[in-house]
This record gives structure tokens, C-alpha cells and sequence, in this order.
């Protein structure tokens, strides 16, 4: 049961550091972005290198957030269906 808890924390810290890679800008939000750096960023560096960004036009689209939300979220259905 804590697992899941945690694993909930652990996939609404991923959707926090996802909108504050958006305003990455902000002096304090750039701080609390490194901070969350070393808890997502080698899951998602991974991640990265398995599915490359989808371009058009000069600009990439990162799948890697999304293909995380799935795995975290399968996981977290394994779970509840173990300790159920």
C-alpha cells in the first residue's frame, strides 16, 4: 500500500518538474528544477535515448515525460492488483 502512495508522489512530482520545465527561466523555479533533476532526469535521459523527440520545424517534441507517465502508471496497476 505504501508503494503505491509513493509511487503516486513520485508521478505527481514528474507532472510538477514537466510544468516547471516550462518556466525554467524564473530564478526559483530553476532552483527547484535541479532539485528535481535527481529524481527524474536519468529515467528520463533513458528514456530519451529509446525514443528520440518528434521534430518539425527546428522545434522536438521530448516523449520521454509521456512514455514515463505510462510505465509509472503500469506499474503502479501492477501493484494494485498484487496487494489487493
Amino acid at each position: 500500500m505504501y508503494l503505491i502512495k509513493l509511487l503516486d508522489i513520485y508521478t505527481f512530482g514528474l507532472f510538477i518538474y514537466c510544468v516547471l520545465s516550462f518556466i525554467h527561466s524564473v530564478p526559483f523555479v530553476a532552483s527547484i528544477s535541479k532539485v528535481l533533476d535527481i529524481f527524474y532526469k536519468p529515467l528520463l535521459d533513458l528514456i530519451g535515448n529509446l525514443i528520440k523527440p518528434i521534430g518539425a520545424g527546428g522545434v522536438g517534441l521530448d516523449l520521454s515525460p509521456f512514455a514515463l507517465f505510462i510505465i509509472l502508471e503500469i506499474i503502479r496497476r501492477i501493484l494494485i492488483n498484487v496487494f489487493r
